[in-house]
This record gives structure tokens, sequence and C-alpha cells, in this order.
């Protein structure tokens, strides 16, 4: 998800829609196209259990620097420079659906839904995989 800010501001929150495991890492990438302040910046991952606007707060932290990717750059097909940061919750201890809002300066941003699970690779392999075996 993107928003525009003024001159032309962007940023977009990256992560894993797939599934995330509970006792895992977990980390979402922020990239954006204007060096974020760290010190006016954070973010918040928040519970989505229902499907409406409503969600609370579940883990809060600091976004970390990791500057500019020179192949990661090239992707974006673009001569404007690109920063990268992290979104690190892998204390998080919590399972459900949620999305993180990163809060900077400029805007305030809401990523796309994902799930954290026990075992979410796991079951969503071995569902796939019944699922194909059983179309034989």
């Amino acid at each position: 998800m993107t928003t525009q800010h003024e001159n032309s501001k962007t940023l977009y929150i990256h992560v894993n829609q797939v599934a995330l495991e509970l006792t895992g890492p977990k980390k979402a990438i922020i990239s954006a196209n204007y060096e974020i302040d760290l010190a006016k910046a954070s973010f918040q991952v928040v519970s989505k259990q229902n499907n409406d606007d409503s969600g609370s707060y579940t883990y809060q932290g600091n976004l970390l620097e990791l500057g500019q990717i020179e192949q990661w750059q090239k992707a974006h097909q673009s001569e404007e420079p690109i920063y990268y940061y992290a979104a690190e919750f892998s204390a998080m201890d919590k399972t459900g659906d949620f999305v993180i809002v990163v809060s900077d300066e400029h805007s305030q941003q809401v990523s796309a839904k994902f799930s954290v699970e026990k075992q979410a690779l796991f079951n969503l392999t071995a569902k796939a995989l019944l699922t194909y075996l059983l179309q034989w």
C-alpha cells in the first residue's frame, strides 16, 4: 500500500502475506523515496480480527535504518533514490490477523493484512498438498 505525501513523497510497507510463524522471525520492510526521520517515526502491529476498521494495538517499535540497497534500487527502475527501513517484531507473541501501521512526520501508512500462526507454513503447505493429492 502507498501514500502520496506533499512533494511526491511515497512510502511502501512490504510484509509477507502468506503467513508468519509465531515463534519465528517477523519483520516488514519499509521503502520510501525520502529519508525518514527515525526520531519522529514508529510502527505498531494492530490486531485485525474483523474486516472492519477497528483494531487493537498489539506491538509497538521503532524503525531500523537499512540504508540504500543497490540491488533493490534497480528493481524500482527509477533514478530517484530509495531508502529502506525494517520494522522488527519477532518478540510479538500473539496469533491472528494483523496490519502494520507506520507513522512518521509526513503521514500514517497501513500495510496489507497478514497472519501470524503456530506452524503457519506447515499448515498451509499440508492443506495445499492434501487438496492436490485428493484431486487424483
